[in-house]
């Protein structure tokens, strides 16, 4: 709201600012804010897999809700093959249920995921196996490919959702404008932690 109390007036105020203020001026108007640079340095990223669609919409509407409806961070969701027969219907569900600002975040992107070949499911240990090979595919993206994909490279900093994560109150502090106040590389939050197996 500074630039909107400096009116012109007949004293020529620009003569009566002091040096101080000047500066603050040219600071104001012409460096980008942690707000505008976290707009674009970071993502919210969320992987999706066909029977995830009904908590997926639940998640992302609590987080416009609660958190991005703010920012308007851009929100990518990444998606395999198995999810395309549903696509059409969920991106119309979710232009239905979101605002129309929140749904223009939204970033749909298909990933290249070929199962491995040379790794048969009897192979893989337990509980690991039950959700062979996609569990395995979503560790890969997670550990390397989210850090090297071109929809992301442009991205200093990004929140990780999973389709079951629920925002149910709003955020005290903007994490990423957080992040970037402090000059933090990582940071996470938990209510409890996994079983010992995990």
């Amino acid at each position: 709201h500074f630039f909107g109390t400096i009116v012109p007036t007949p004293t020529h105020w620009f003569h009566r600012m002091s040096f101080v203020h000047v500066i603050t001026l040219f600071l104001l108007l012409f460096l980008p804010t942690t707000s505008a640079r976290a707009s674009h340095c970071c993502a919210i990223i969320y992987t999706v897999h066909p029977g995830e669609v009904e908590n997926l919409i639940q998640s992302l509407n609590r987080m416009f809700t609660f958190y991005n409806r703010r920012y308007l961070y851009p929100t990518l969701l990444f998606y395999d093959i198995k999810l395309l027969a549903q696509l059409d219907v969920l991106q119309a569900r979710l232009k239905f249920i979101l605002k129309p600002e929140w749904s223009r975040a939204l970033h749909w992107i298909q990933l290249p995921w070929n199962p491995p070949t040379d790794i048969k499911r009897e192979d893989v240990y337990e509980p690991v196996r039950h959700w062979f090979p996609d569990y395995t595919l979503m560790i890969q993206f997670w550990f390397s490919d989210v850090l090297h994909l071109n929809a992301t490279k442009r991205f200093s900093y990004y929140l990780r959702l999973d389709t079951d994560s629920m925002v149910h109150s709003e955020f005290p502090v903007d994490p990423f404008q957080l992040m970037i106040r402090k000059g933090y590389a990582y940071g996470y939050y938990t209510l409890y932690t996994d079983e010992a197996f995990v």
